[in-house]
């Protein structure tokens, strides 16, 4: 008979961490599944630890093979999968011992979703935790911005994936799981759980780490590809201002940007007013969100002076009084450190 759940886990250079990703799969709570494992032309120990771990475990599927791509390793690996549900796992982090179960008893019950990710802790070179949006509706609408599924932490009900076409796309390095969830989520419902059940590695030797350039990239792809499906067609700059909104990574804030981001996020309201894509209440708390980022981020370094403007446009309408005054005091406080000492 056919396991429950089959987990995949491509590998790649992974033997620093592998054999704790490895344990971390075979010590779970919920014990019905296959691990297939695929080495992707690994040059470093990898392979040899995969193939003392397939004597030791029945449950394990090793494949040894040349260098070929995540995505195409995915896909392989989803494809030859025979359980219910797939669990997506990295070599490079830790699955907590009751992620299966939690993740199966939500599908069980929610037959309609065909994703399932939950929150994580990051480890490593970072100390956080990433708290996604829960509910189809929010996670549909912030994709838009940002990939709020945390790839390792997904589990795909097998029939919806297959029966929908999916697969991710080996035109992607860094952000195929991103591309993957933006088209996944036409096609059936998505949710995050609300427990912390992965441990998600940051390291320098990461894939997005390395290719950072070719991250940004791709993610403007994924980001053009909604837009489109949202009724807009944005240009060059059009693109890379939607990217500096997601990431709120300006080096330099300027009023213009303000401006710039104010018609930017007007126009993607009226857009889905017209297309209704997105459910309004998600949408305008959305749009809300990236305000009063762009407050925080890109009005404060300018003083308060750019907050009355802020507070003008019809976008800081729903923006709570709590986060206005609290934009407010820290375009004060900026604004005091700019003011030269007086020495008498």
């Amino acid at each position: 008979m056919s396991p429950k759940v089959s987990v995949v886990m491509p590998v790649y250079n992974a033997e620093e961490y592998l054999v704790e990703a490895i344990e971390s799969i075979l010590n779970q709570a919920f014990t019905d599944f296959e691990f297939i494992v695929i080495d992707d032309g690994s040059t470093d120990s990898s392979a040899d630890i995969l193939r003392q771990y397939e004597v030791k475990d029945k449950r394990i599927c090793a494949i040894i093979r040349e260098n070929r791509g995540q995505s195409i390793t995915l896909n392989e690996g989803i494809y030859q999968a025979t359980g219910q549900y797939i669990a997506i796992m990295h070599a490079d982090d830790i699955s907590l011992p009751t992620r299966l179960d939690e993740q199966i008893s939500f599908m069980d019950i929610h037959p309609e979703y065909g994703i399932v990710g939950t929150w994580v802790r990051m480890v490593g070179t970072a100390n956080e935790i990433l708290r996604h949006p829960v509910n189809n509706d929010s996670i549909a609408c912030r994709l838009l911005f940002h990939c709020v599924l945390v790839h390792p932490s997904v589990m795909i009900r097998r029939e919806h994936f297959l029966e929908s076409g999916l697969s991710y796309d080996a035109d992607f390095i860094t952000a195929q799981d991103y591309d993957l969830w933006a088209r996944a989520a036409a096609a059936f419902p998505i949710a995050n759980i609300p427990k912390i059940l992965i441990h998600y590695r940051i390291h320098p030797q990461q894939t997005i780490q390395v290719h950072n350039n070719k991250s940004n990239a791709e993610i403007e792809r994924v980001q053009t590809f909604l837009l489109q499906q949202l009724g807009v067609n944005p240009s060059v700059d059009e693109q890379e201002l939607h990217r500096q909104i997601s990431q709120m990574s300006l080096t330099h804030p300027t009023k213009d940007f303000i401006q710039q981001a104010e018609v930017w996020l007007q126009r993607l309201y009226l857009a889905n007013q017209q297309k209704n894509i997105y459910p309004e209440s998600q949408f305008s708390e959305l749009l809300t969100e990236r305000w009063f980022m762009i407050g925080y981020h890109v009005v404060v370094p300018l003083g308060w002076g750019e907050w009355l403007h802020w507070m003008r446009s019809s976008l800081s309408k729903n923006v709570s009084l709590l986060n206005k005054i609290k934009v407010l005091k820290q375009c004060v406080v900026n604004s005091l450190k700019k003011w030269p000492l007086r020495h008498d």
